[in-house]
């Protein structure tokens, strides 16, 4: 197997996100190649390994005020959408009607 795939991998393989076959690929390219097994041993270092931040739990109150936000864009492109297509439409169907 590849260095590079296994090197893919070895964030997942730490992780244990590995599927069963996929772990043991790794398992058996990690036997035999030292420049894989030195990069795991740098992802499995407390030093090169930052715990990522944990987002906040947005209340409820702020959940609604996006959807609200949300709702209200997306009503203002749906009728902009609209009114453009009418636009269009009779511009071509005046130009149609002019050409006969």
């Amino acid at each position: 197997m590849k260095c590079s795939i296994i090197r893919d991998l070895l964030p997942h393989y730490v992780e244990a996100e590995c599927r069963p076959e996929s772990e043991k690929l790794v398992e058996q390219h990690l036997s035999t190649c030292h420049g894989c097994q030195e990069l795991l041993a740098e992802l499995r270092s407390d030093d090169t390994v930052a715990p990522l931040p944990v987002p906040a739990i947005l209340s409820q109150e702020a959940v609604q005020t996006d959807r609200h936000v949300w709702r209200k864009y997306f009503g203002r492109m749906i009728i902009k959408g609209t009114l453009l297509f009418f636009a269009v439409y009779i511009i071509l169907l005046t130009l149609y009607h002019a050409g006969k």
